[in-house]
């Protein structure tokens, strides 16, 4: 078998971190198709997909405000960072899974829990400190190891 290898060399601009996820999420699409996901290809890919992906805003914990549609803003707690479910494809990851305050928001889920498709202020934003001035910056993504809950509503 013909090793294949994909070199990815980013500057610090957007456009080419974009293209570079876009290269990889087809190259983890097809090594899913050819190899299947178990194949230390695909593997690696994946691995390669995580350590690309940006730096979200704000750290696991932070207070923010999520846009439900119409411009209006719900607070709520970050409970992950490059948040994605088992029944999405497997290159798809949103920057944030939060949790609202005010859980009959969401009607389909009793934990309150949304994702945020976009890492923009028309999506998420800072929300006043409630308590002792912690600073929502951003910090590391989380492992994607990690288990990170169940979602099925949008930001």
């Amino acid at each position: 078998m013909t090793p294949y290898c994909v070199f990815i060399f980013f500057n610090n601009g957007t456009d080419d971190h974009s293209e570079g996820l876009s290269v990889l999420r087809d190259v983890l699409r097809k090594a899913i198709r050819v190899m299947g996901s178990a194949h230390p290809f695909t593997r690696a890919v994946e691995q390669r997909l995580w350590e690309t992906l940006l730096v979200p805003r704000f750290k696991v914990g932070a207070r923010v405000k999520c846009c439900m549609g119409e411009g209006k803003f719900f607070k709520g707690t970050v409970k992950c960072h490059n948040y994605s479910e088992d029944i999405w494809e497997p290159e798809k990851f949103v920057p944030y899974q939060v949790e609202l305050d005010d859980k009959s928001i969401v009607s389909t889920n009793a934990k309150g829990l949304i994702f945020v498709p976009g890492d923009d202020d028309r999506s998420i934003r800072a929300a006043a400190s409630d308590s002792s001035g912690d600073d929502p910056t951003a910090a590391p993504p989380a492992n994607p190891d990690v288990e990170t809950g169940d979602s099925d509503a949008t930001a």
